[in-house]
């Protein structure tokens, strides 16, 4: 979820995103850290316009509004923050915390170098060299956001 005005960014990592999920998500990420919302703003996923979703932002009078799948300012929002370069780290926040750049759903569909030539041995040897650079790219990070 982001913030509106701040663009602050609360997410989890899922396997599978249900409507429990959500209902709990809400619960232990938003309301016990910032407070009950006037409204939630979401895309038209089944997890978020189930009955138990709807009823229980119900229960604590948060509105819950549908954005339009061609509102793409609030349509993946988080996910294109995580996965944007930022000037003033150099990097992307993905990378930062992972410590690989993500691959997203049209880099796994459209053949890539990247994705399509990518071989078990190979992958793993880039996930060990990744993992060794990654304490690298945080510090070259936080001497760029001190500058």
């Amino acid at each position: 979820m982001t913030n509106y005005f701040s663009k602050w960014i609360e997410a989890e990592a899922f396997t599978e995103v249900k409507d429990k999920q959500v209902i709990s998500f809400i619960k232990r990420n938003i309301i016990y850290m910032f407070g009950i919302l006037s409204e939630i703003i979401c895309d038209n996923g089944s997890q978020f316009i189930s009955n138990d979703a709807e009823g229980y932002c119900a229960r604590w009078n948060i509105t819950l509004k549908k954005s339009a799948p061609r509102t793409l300012k609030s349509n993946g929002q988080a996910e294109s923050n995580r996965t944007t370069p930022k000037i003033a780290i150099g990097q992307t926040p993905f990378s930062l915390v992972f410590g690989v750049e993500v691959v997203i759903p049209s880099g796994v569909l459209v053949p890539t170098h990247r994705y399509g030539c990518m071989t078990e041995e190979l992958n793993k040897a880039e996930m060990v060299r990744s993992l060794d650079t990654v304490d690298e790219l945080r510090a070259s990070a936080k001497v760029r956001l001190a500058a």
